[in-house]
């Protein structure tokens, strides 16, 4: 439209310079578009890749989360299954025994009462007096205390017990 008005040359040639600079300034926006679209369609293929991958990755590890979470609830309702006949046994003590027991189990990390071994206490792995390691392995009815952590104290015969007890 603006060619039709053109009344001189150097009208003309400003007019002709504005029409290259415009189809300059297209051809560039062109590039920088089909540039724009290449990245586009390489990030969308990554994208696309990056998902596929998660996707492997995802699927076993959400089958492991499942599995422990199944393992996870199995084994609290075990711990519920031990607490309840844990109490059904505490409540068949008498009272003072049972006071001294919670003490100790409280005190020492939750184990109150341990094995004694070759005359050792598998508490505190101190040795108890000879004397009081014949009458634990005697007497069960008596319930017996290791002299330096107070753990109550079991004896159950075991090879290396019974080796010595056939030698003597």
């Amino acid at each position: 439209m603006r060619l039709n008005r053109v009344r001189t040359e150097k009208e003309l040639q400003a007019v002709r310079r504005e029409i290259e600079l415009g189809k300059e300034a297209a051809q560039r926006l062109e590039g920088e578009l089909l540039a724009a679209m290449e990245e586009h369609e390489t990030t969308v293929h990554d994208l696309e890749a990056a998902e596929a991958a998660l996707a492997e990755v995802e699927s076993p590890a959400s089958l492991e989360i499942s599995e422990k979470r199944e393992r996870q609830s199995r084994l609290r309702l075990d711990v519920d299954e031990d607490r309840v006949a844990r109490e059904r046994l505490a409540a068949k003590l008498n009272g003072s025994l049972r006071t001294k027991y919670e003490q100790i189990f409280a005190r020492r990390g939750g184990v109150a009462v341990v094995a004694v071994r070759n005359g050792t206490c598998q508490g505190c792995h101190m040795h108890v007096p000879p004397q009081l390691y014949n009458e634990i392995q005697k007497t069960r009815e008596v319930v017996r205390q290791c002299p330096n952590c107070h753990r109550m104290l079991f004896w159950r015969p075991d090879a290396a017990d019974s080796g010595r007890e056939a030698e003597s």
